[in-house]
């Protein structure tokens, strides 16, 4: 069974932006944290970087057309 993802306006389940709708973490840290091992620990963060991993990169990319 797959586990749910989180969505744009859930909160941050952890860290520095913790409290921080999921659409507001800045991509670059999202981004970061999708590379990290440890976060298989948090299997809805995890499906929510997987899942939006091309728009978090092209907010990189483009950052004025995104805000």
């Amino acid at each position: 069974m797959e586990t749910p993802r989180l969505k744009d306006k859930d909160k941050m389940p952890f860290g520095k932006h913790k409290g921080t709708t999921m659409e507001r973490v800045p991509p670059g840290y999202l981004l970061w944290l999708g590379d990290q091992k440890w976060i298989s620990g948090w299997p809805q963060v995890k499906g929510y970087i997987e899942h939006n991993r091309n728009v978090l990169e092209k907010e990189i990319a483009n950052p004025n057309q995104y805000r």
